[in-house]
C-alpha cells in the first residue's frame, strides 16, 4: 500500500508542471521562533529610510466578544545616524514592548552604539541568533523582534578596524521563569505573567575577522541568574567560549562553529558545493545539553528538545532553467530519549517549475514524529510515521489580477481517517497603483494533538490539546494615499454559529 502510494505521489512529481522556490520549511511547526516572528512582521513592518513612521494594528478574532484582541503597535523615528523605535503588543490584559534606539557616530572606531532591546547574531547561532542553515555565518546587531518574546536588553557597540570588528554587549533584566522547589528548570521564551520572576544577567565580547573569502568569529558569553538551578538530571550551561570559521568561494561554502566550556561542546557545520545545475549542502549538529540558552534558536530540525545529533543533507538539481528538483533528508539521534524514539528521520522531495505568469510547488514528506511528553496518549492511535503533500499554485491572470491556492493533506491517524490534518486556501487578489484587494475561501481541520507553543522551554503546562475545524471566507483591502497607508480585512465562519473576526490598521 505505501510502495504504491509512493510511486503514485513519484509520477505525479515528474508528470506535473510546477514552479516557485523549493526552499520551504522542512517541518514549520518545529521553529516556533520562526512562525512568531513571521507572525510579528504580518502586522508591523518597520521602514528606516523615512523620518517619522507610526504603525497600528487591532485584530479581534471574535465581533461577539470585542475584548478577546491582539493590539500592535510601532513608533520609529529616524534622522542623521539614530535610529529609534519602540513596538508594542496588548492582549486583553496583558502588555508587552521593545525599545530600541541605535546610534551610528560616523567615526572611523566606533561604527554603531545601540541602547535598549537587541538581539545578536553570531555564528551558526549555537550561543546566540536568529536560526537558518546558510552555509555562510554573519555576525551582527539586529533590531528585537515581537515584543511578547525577550530579547537582550541593555546596551551593546559595534567597533570596527579595517577587516576587524569588536562586539561587547552587556543585558540585565527581569524575565520569567519555570520553577519547581525554588530551582530553575526552563527558560520560556515567550513572555507570560504566571511563571515567578528573576533577574538574569547575560555579557560577553565577540570579536571577527572577515574578508571576501574567510571570517573567523571568537566570542565569550556568561549569564547569571539570580535563582539557582535544577541540576537534578542535567547540568545548565552558564559560560561558553565559542568559535566559528566560514570560507566562502565561488563553488562551494562551508561554516564551523564549536562552543565549548569545561563540562560540554556544542557544535554545528555546514558544507555547500555549487555548480551550474547541482546544489548540495550537508550539515551536522551535536547539541548535547536539554538546557536551552535563552538567546539561541533551536539548533534541531526535527526536535524541540535538545541532547542529540543530527545530520542533514540537501540536493538541489537544475535540468532547465525554470524547472527544480529537489531532496532533503535529516536523520537525527536522542542522547537521552527518555519515552521518546531514539532515532527521527525525515525526507522531502520536491520539484518546481517557474514562469513569469505562474508558479508552483510540490513536495512530498516522510517524517516520524516526536512525542513531546509522556502523558501524549494520542501517539497510540496515531501513525509514528507521517507522510504529509504540500502544493501551492499562483497565476497571474492579467497585470491586476492574480489567482493563489495552497493545499497541505498530513496523514497522521490509523484510527479514524476523518481526523486526518489538512488545510487548504483558494483566493484572488486585486492591485491597482494605490490599492490591493483579496477575497478568498479557506477550510482546516487540526487533529487530536499535544502541540508545545514554546520550543525548548522545560514546562510543561505549555503544552496544550488543540482540535479545531473551519470553513472561512475572508476579504481585505490596502489602501496607500500619499504616505499614508489604510488596512481592513474581515473573516467570517460558514460553520457552527458563523463567528466573524476582522483587522483593522494604518501606517504612516
Amino acid at each position: 500500500m505505501v510502495k504504491c502510494y509512493v510511486l503514485t505521489i513519484v509520477f505525479i512529481l515528474i508528470s506535473c508542471t510546477l514552479a516557485c522556490e523549493v526552499y520551504e520549511p522542512l517541518l514549520p511547526e518545529t521553529n516556533i521562533e520562526s512562525i512568531v516572528q513571521d507572525w510579528w512582521r504580518e502586522w508591523i513592518t518597520p521602514d528606516s529610510t523615512v523620518a517619522w513612521q507610526v504603525q497600528s494594528s487591532y485584530n479581534c478574532s471574535d465581533i461577539g466578544e470585542l475584548h478577546d484582541y491582539n493590539l500592535y503597535n510601532h513608533l520609529g523615528y529616524t534622522s542623521s545616524g539614530l535610529r529609534i523605535s519602540f513596538n508594542d503588543k496588548r492582549y486583553m490584559e496583558s502588555d508587552y514592548n521593545h525599545f530600541y534606539s541605535s546610534f551610528v557616530p560616523r567615526r572611523k572606531v566606533l561604527d554603531e552604539l545601540v541602547i535598549g532591546n537587541y538581539r545578536l547574531s553570531f555564528g551558526k547561532s549555537l550561543v546566540m541568533g536568529i536560526g537558518g542553515q546558510a552555509p555562510v555565518t554573519k555576525t551582527e546587531i539586529r533590531q528585537p523582534g515581537s515584543p511578547d518574546r525577550y530579547s537582550l536588553s541593555g546596551t551593546t557597540a559595534k567597533i570596527k578596524c579595517g577587516k576587524f570588528m569588536l562586539i561587547p554587549f552587556l543585558s540585565t533584566q527581569d524575565r520569567r521563569v519555570s520553577m519547581t522547589d525554588s530551582l530553575i528548570t526552563g527558560l520560556p521564551k515567550q513572555k507570560s505573567e504566571s511563571n515567578p520572576i528573576v533577574n538574569e544577567r547575560v555579557f560577553g565580547i565577540i570579536s571577527s575577522y572577515r574578508d571576501s573569502r574567510h571570517q573567523l568569529g571568537l566570542m565569550y558569553y556568561r549569564q547569571i541568574y539570580s535563582q539557582a538551578w535544577d541540576t537534578s538530571e542535567h547540568k545548565p550551561i552558564s559560560e561558553l567560549t565559542s568559535i566559528v570559521y566560514g570560507l566562502q568561494e565561488s563553488h562551494h561554502r562551508m561554516s564551523v562553529e564549536t562552543a565549548f566550556n569545561h563540562q560540554s561542546i556544542l557544535f554545528s557545520s555546514s558544507w555547500q558545493v555549487l555548480t551550474p545545475m547541482f546544489e548540495n549542502q550537508l550539515s551536522f549538529v551535536y547539541y548535547p545539553s536539554i538546557y536551552p540558552l535563552p538567546y539561541a534558536p533551536n539548533p534541531l530540525l526535527l526536535s524541540t528538545v535538545a541532547k542529540s545529533y543530527e545530520y542533514s543533507y540537501g540536493l538541489q538539481y537544475k535540468p532547465l532553467k525554470a524547472l527544480t528538483c529537489s531532496i532533503n533528508v535529516s536523520v537525527l539521534k536522542k542522547l537521552d530519549a527518555m519515552a521518546n524514539p531514539d532515532w527521527l528521520g525525515i525526507s522531502v522531495l520536491g520539484i518546481a517549475y517557474k514562469q513569469p505568469a505562474y508558479q508552483s510547488i510540490l513536495q512530498l514528506y516522510r517524517y516520524d514524529r516526536e512525542i513531546i511528553t509522556t502523558d501524549d496518549s494520542t501517539y497510540a492511535e496515531t501513525v509514528p510515521m507521517h507522510y504529509r503533500v504540500r502544493y501551492r499554485y499562483t497565476r497571474r491572470i492579467d497585470p491586476s489580477l492574480a489567482f493563489n491556492m495552497l493545499t497541505t493533506y498530513t496523514f497522521e491517524q490509523k484510527q479514524d481517517y476523518d481526523r486526518n490534518s489538512y488545510y487548504w486556501e483558494n483566493s484572488f487578489s486585486y492591485s491597482r497603483k494605490h490599492a490591493v484587494y483579496k477575497l478568498g475561501l479557506s477550510n482546516w481541520q487540526t487533529t487530536n494533538r499535544i502541540i508545545e507553543t514554546e520550543s525548548n522551554s522545560g514546562a510543561t503546562e505549555e503544552y496544550m490539546r488543540l482540535v479545531k475545524d473551519d470553513l472561512v471566507v475572508f476579504t481585505h483591502a490596502r489602501v496607500t494615499i500619499k504616505r499614508v497607508q489604510l488596512y481592513l480585512g474581515v473573516k467570517k465562519s460558514l460553520v457552527g454559529s458563523g463567528k466573524e473576526s476582522f483587522t483593522a490598521g494604518f501606517s504612516l
